[in-house]
């Protein structure tokens, strides 16, 4: 897995091909959809709209992809893995995971508003919220011996319902927010709503 420059503030793809002319192809329609998308929904876009943006035709296009929507979804699919490897040295702790989350999309802004706003099945920010859970239900399990399974699940369910409205905040309400204000911000919402035993590993 790697990371190629131009796209996201250099972040984007994790996802390494193999073949150099293939990245360059991808790194541009995944740029191209983006561009687009401060324009018109993921749902409006044609092959012909992301092929000419990216300075390539719609049978160079449908090479890698079908539709639209399939660039878009691979798109996700690699922010996911980008996701996962910045996240797997993190401990199960909400308080140190938020600051990192916030961080990282920051540097992903513009896909990040792209799946909200075309949010459906298999979408970015479920899944990515079914990760989390995934990986650190196991140590809030045993960091809260006295709550039931069902009440920690609905616990974190809850937390990352508001660490999701945040994000939305940030992004659609307030999107000159730097990224020191909104984690401060998130910080202080979370440690009024989150129990100490939450936060700890």
């Amino acid at each position: 897995m790697a990371m190629t420059d131009g796209i996201n503030g250099g972040k984007m793809a994790y996802i390494l091909l193999r073949d150099a002319r293939q990245r360059k192809t991808r790194d541009k329609l995944f740029k191209a959809l983006l561009e687009l998308s401060k324009e018109k929904p993921v749902a409006m876009m044609t092959v012909a709209d992301i092929a000419g943006r990216a300075g390539t035709t719609r049978q160079v296009f449908y090479k890698y992809y079908k539709t639209a929507f399939e660039l878009f979804m691979d798109m996700q699919e690699d922010f996911f893995v980008g996701l996962q490897q910045h996240l797997k040295d993190i401990p199960p702790n909400i308080f140190e995971i938020t600051p990192m989350l916030l961080g990282f999309i920051d540097s992903h802004k513009d896909l990040i508003r792209v799946t909200f706003q075309n949010r459906g099945t298999g979408n970015l920010i479920d899944k990515t919220i079914d990760f989390m859970h995934n990986a650190y239900r196991k140590d809030w399990l045993q960091a809260n011996p006295l709550m039931s399974a069902e009440s920690v699940d609905m616990l974190f369910y809850y937390v990352t319902a508001g660490l999701t409205g945040i994000i939305y905040y940030w992004l659609f309400v307030s999107p000159n927010m730097s990224l020191e204000e909104v984690t401060a911000k998130a910080g202080y919402l979370l440690n009024l709503s989150t129990p100490n035993n939450m936060a700890s590993s």
